[in-house]
């Protein structure tokens, strides 16, 4: 009743029946047998149908493109004719739930994503009188991003910016944050930046800097940390500003550090520190040069200071000139003086004070520069007397006599 063709013909009993396209679209066809060479007797006929199924159709989905760091191929498999499906893989992943689930997840293993792809076939089952057909999609990895925000970095908390080494691979750039409040320069999405630490980054002592990938494509953003240490910065004194007398034997200093292991003493003068300019308790002995100038700067550098930068104090020493007195020319009187008039001087200290090797007075007291002495009987008879001037008000001086 259809369109097909009989082989080898329509004439051989056992012949075979071969559809046409018509007849599969039509589902079924009547074949009709018909007696021939019948004698004296009528043509009988006898029918038969054949039911055509259709052929099963195996649908595994669009070839996909993923990221080697998927944990899961999601897939959209679609069977028509048959009454399910089968999935297989030319990997050594695996299928979640099972592999008869059309819309499966597939798992892929390590050895997938580091071969780069795998093909998985989605075959019919359930197929009736139809043989199985198959389907195959190609899932390909894109290898995983690589973020490395550099080693971890220990520095000075005086350090103005740190520079940072930040790498990506795969993805096209990446972008600095901080767990603190500093600034990159010239900005967060340069891989090599300079990360300039804030006031409070510098007390916390620590601050962490994360690199995010950006520009990743199929994978998901990966991020990497840097710590950054900040260490304290050393603290260095000089000591207080010290005024000395030029015939000091030196001025006691008492620098201080923290932080660096030692510091070195300089001087804007030409003395020398005793017993060496390492020594933080030394003594500084002024040249004469110091002396006459007044003044010199002492100068306290700490060493040893780790990542840190040197720091240094100042101090100042002045240098005050000894007093000097002077009592005034010998003089040569007769007995019968009542009072030999006096003239003595002192330069640097405010005053001074006479005394007697006699036993006469001193008019109007011994602290009067050009006083009078009065001599005693005692003092005249003995025919000579030494007096004796002795500064006064020396401050950090000695007192002296003429």
């Amino acid at each position: 009743s259809g369109t097909g063709t009989f082989t080898p013909n329509n004439t051989s009993i056992g012949a075979s029946y071969i559809p046409s396209n018509g007849d599969t679209t039509a589902g079924s066809v009547t074949l009709t047998l018909t007696t021939t060479g019948n004698g004296l007797c009528n043509a009988y006929t006898d029918q038969m149908t054949v039911t055509i199924s259709p052929t099963p159709i195996a649908n595994a989905g669009v070839d996909q493109t993923v990221c080697a760091d998927i944990t899961a191929v999601p897939l959209s498999g679609s069977v028509i004719n048959a009454t399910g499906g089968t999935w297989t893989t030319t990997g050594t992943g695996s299928f979640s739930p099972i592999n008869t689930a059309l819309n499966a997840s597939y798992v892929p293993s390590s050895g997938d994503t580091l071969s780069g792809n795998v093909t998985l076939t989605l075959t019919t089952t359930g197929n009736g009188t139809c043989n199985a057909y198959t389907d195959d999609v190609l899932i390909t990895f894109t290898p995983a991003l690589t973020v490395n925000a550099g080693t971890d970095i220990t520095t000075c908390q005086d350090i103005a910016s740190i520079a940072l080494n930040g790498y990506v691979a795969i993805a096209t750039g990446g972008t600095w944050t901080t767990s603190g409040s500093g600034t990159f320069n010239p900005n967060v999405t340069t891989l090599t930046a300079s990360y300039i630490p804030s006031a409070a980054d510098t007390a916390a002592g620590t601050v962490t800097l994360t690199l995010t990938t950006t520009g990743n494509g199929l994978c998901n953003a990966y991020s990497d940390d840097v710590l950054i240490t900040l260490t304290n910065i050393p603290t260095v004194n000089a000591g207080v500003d010290q005024t000395i007398c030029a015939d000091a034997t030196g001025a006691f200093l008492a620098g201080s550090i923290t932080i660096a292991t030692g510091g070195t003493w300089a001087t804007s003068g030409t003395g020398t520190f005793s017993p060496n300019n390492i020594t933080l308790g030394a003594t500084y002995i002024p040249s004469d040069a110091d002396t006459t100038a007044g003044t010199v700067t002492l100068t306290l550098t700490t060493t040893g200071n780790g990542l840190c930068q040197p720091y240094s104090d100042q101090m100042t020493v002045t240098i005050y000139p000894a007093p000097i007195a002077n009592a005034g020319v010998d003089q040569t009187v007769c007995a019968d003086i009542t009072a030999v008039p006096l003239s003595g001087s002192v330069i640097t200290a405010t005053g001074g004070t006479w005394t007697t090797s006699g036993s006469g007075t001193f008019s109007p007291d011994n602290n009067t520069l050009n006083a009078s002495y009065v001599p005693t009987t005692a003092d005249t008879s003995a025919g000579s007397v030494t007096l004796t001037l002795t500064t006064t008000g020396n401050g950090t001086c000695n007192a002296y006599t003429d």
